[in-house]
């Protein structure tokens, strides 16, 4: 049985919250608004604080009220911080950085599946790429492939099941070869 998007999610959401515990760091998923943003920033804790200001070998560092901030927008992942010096090493940029990366696909997935799944939206009202003509690029791709995709869906229906075009012969003698002259002798 395969994990939902929202299982897979909230593994992440886990993994960021024990990433963030280890590191005095706390978090925010802004999901309800647009650009999807992750925004990680110290605890007020300041004696979590001071103890990664003592990790040399860490060189850890963040101001105060220093936030760093992860979002995509225009389909472009943007990292931002603000408020100060956010200063952290490569291993961990990278595990926060990737872990926004999953959480946002699998919450874009998850969303996408729940409007679709529920019909919170009339199908007229779903969102549509338009090219510069105005017209729907995915209706006008579907368009060129539909002879393909029918004669996929007819052979997966059986009803192209044998007409002498297959490249083998798949049946099988009492010895379970496809081909008696196959067998070693």
């Amino acid at each position: 049985m395969s994990m939902t998007e929202r299982g897979k999610f909230e593994v992440y959401v886990k993994k960021l919250q024990g990433i963030c515990d280890e590191h005095n760091l706390v978090y925010g998923f802004k999901k309800n608004a647009y650009p999807i943003t992750l925004t990680i920033r110290a605890t007020s804790d300041m004696s979590g604080q001071m103890s990664l200001l003592a990790d040399d070998e860490s060189n850890n560092h963040i101001s105060r009220d220093a936030k760093l901030i992860f979002s995509y927008k225009d389909g472009t992942l943007d990292i931002c911080i603000t408020d100060g010096k956010f200063r952290v090493n490569d291993a961990l940029f990278n595990k926060l950085k990737n872990l926004f990366i999953k959480m946002h696909y699998l919450w874009l997935q998850y969303f996408h599946r729940e409007i679709i799944d529920n019909d919170a939206l009339p199908k007229e009202d779903l969102p549509v790429i338009k090219d510069e003509d105005g017209g729907d690029i995915v209706s006008e791709v579907f368009d060129e492939i539909k002879d393909d995709i029918d004669r996929l869906e007819e052979f997966e229906d059986g009803e192209d099941e044998d007409d002498g075009d297959y490249p083998y012969d798949d049946s099988e003698d009492e010895s379970g070869s496809a081909d008696p002259d196959d067998e070693a002798g």
